[in-house]
């Protein structure tokens, strides 16, 4: 699956292991009862999942540990590497960091990547009274989108810089985007 905490609905107590959840006559999922469940979009998930043959040893691992053990500092670890670019986005920041590049180039990417640099719209949420506007252009919040592509002045920059109209004429909801 892909990480997300998943919900279950308590229906019986007698379903306690995976294999309550299959038909009683084969080693098939119980599709009406995973649903019943896990609710149809996880049902449909989870019934893809293909069950192993019989006499197998089954047991539970962890797979974000060497041995397969769930400890809280595994569970961290995994959140923690998960939000800092090693989820959906982790081939990009290999990338980056393997750039014949200066090393504040990597970490400016990273930086944006992550939306962690100083912007007046950052700095307002921790300074009251703090203005929001663009320095630049006046007219909006300056976020860090707006900072690096949607200002008119950095427009202007990235269009002699090269940068493809369709590029920067898209939207965007985040800089990893």
């Amino acid at each position: 699956l892909n990480g997300d905490i998943i919900t279950r609905t308590a229906v019986n107590q007698n379903e306690k292991r995976v294999k309550d959840l299959w038909l009683a006559d084969s080693r098939r999922w119980d599709a009406n009862k995973v649903k019943q469940v896990y609710g149809c979009d996880w049902g449909d998930k989870i019934c893809n999942i293909p069950i192993g043959e019989e006499g197998q040893v089954d047991r539970m691992i962890w797979f974000h540990n060497p041995y397969g053990c769930f400890t809280s500092k595994s569970a961290y670890s995994w959140l923690l590497l998960k939000e800092i670019g090693y989820g959906p986005h982790r081939f990009f920041w290999k990338a980056i960091w393997k750039l014949d590049t200066l090393p504040k180039i990597r970490v400016f990417t990273w930086r944006v990547g992550h939306e962690i640099l100083s912007t007046n719209c950052k700095i307002a949420t921790i300074r009251q009274g703090f203005d929001k506007g663009c320095p630049r252009c006046g007219a909006e919040v300056e976020t860090l989108l707006h900072a690096l592509k949607d200002c008119p002045t950095s427009r202007a920059v990235l269009s002699k810089g090269g940068w493809s109209r369709s590029f920067i004429s898209k939207n965007y909801d985040r800089c990893i985007d």
